[in-house]
């Protein structure tokens, strides 16, 4: 009982940890993915030819893109009425005059979220009982993995 009352609370610290790394940590590529997914509208070839148009080549597959764009037109609701404005503002204080951006950059890391904690249940589900523990630290701890899907 012990045990299992310990992985409870390393998964609840451990998603607070990425819901507060979400909403704070900002790199420039997250934005970038989010203005060019709506190239793809044109398709994924006219995706390329539209980016390359706009000065702004597109470096991911383009399932990334179709991802991204599905995912910020079905999850609409959840961003702040300023998120599209902020994508298209690209001055110095892009983020600065943005009055809800911890929101916005906490929905806009959403799936990720969901799909790294989906992952920590199933390797807490394939591993032995006695490693569980210590897969869950691994998982939810480490901070190699906490930088490149939260701050990256």
């Amino acid at each position: 009982m012990k045990a299992d009352s310990e992985v409870v609370w390393l998964v609840v610290i451990g998603v607070f940890v990425r819901v507060f790394l979400s909403a704070f940590l900002f790199h420039t590529d997250t934005k970038n993915i989010f203005i060019e997914s709506g190239f793809i509208n044109d398709g994924w070839k006219g995706a390329y030819h539209t980016a390359i148009e706009a000065g702004r080549p597109i470096y991911y597959p383009p399932l990334v893109y179709s991802l991204v764009e599905g995912y910020k037109k079905a999850g609409a609701f959840l961003f702040s009425d300023y998120f599209s404005t902020w994508l298209t503002d690209g001055t110095a204080q892009h983020s600065e005059n943005h009055p809800h951006l911890f929101r916005d950059l906490l929905m806009m890391k959403l799936p990720l979220l969901l799909a790294d904690i989906f992952i920590g249940y199933l390797l807490f589900q394939i591993v032995s009982e006695k490693n569980r523990r210590r897969v869950i630290w691994l998982w939810f701890f480490n901070p190699l993995t906490l930088y490149a899907i939260y701050g990256f």
